[in-house]
């Protein structure tokens, strides 16, 4: 396959492959410094939980941007919901937690 053929719009082959990390570099290093992450990633489906992962393995990328990425027929509308409910859940469990701190 050529570096030079399209994948979606705006985007190349070659753009997939200029990253040398991979998702999970990213998300192993918030996995240790934020608890938020496994709580978040349970109460996702399976491909909202794939676009999170995506969304984080790149700090540059929009929410839109990582749901082109893996081809979603609605890039925008999917990922400004996917990022709503990651942030909804990630609040929720932040609350629970402190919650329970304050009840110990």
């Amino acid at each position: 396959m050529l570096l030079s053929r399209p994948v979606g719009r705006d985007l190349l082959v070659g753009d997939l492959l200029a990253e040398r990390r991979g998702p999970e570099d990213e998300v192993l290093a918030r996995e240790l410094t934020d608890s938020r992450l496994a709580a978040v990633l349970r109460g996702l489906t399976r491909d909202e939980a794939e676009l999170a992962l995506a969304w984080a393995a790149d700090p540059t990328a929009s929410w839109s941007r990582a749901a082109a990425l893996l081809g979603h027929p609605d890039p925008a509308a999917f990922g400004e919901r996917v990022r709503r409910k990651a942030k909804r859940l990630g609040a929720r469990h932040t609350a629970r937690a402190a919650a329970a701190r304050a009840s110990s």
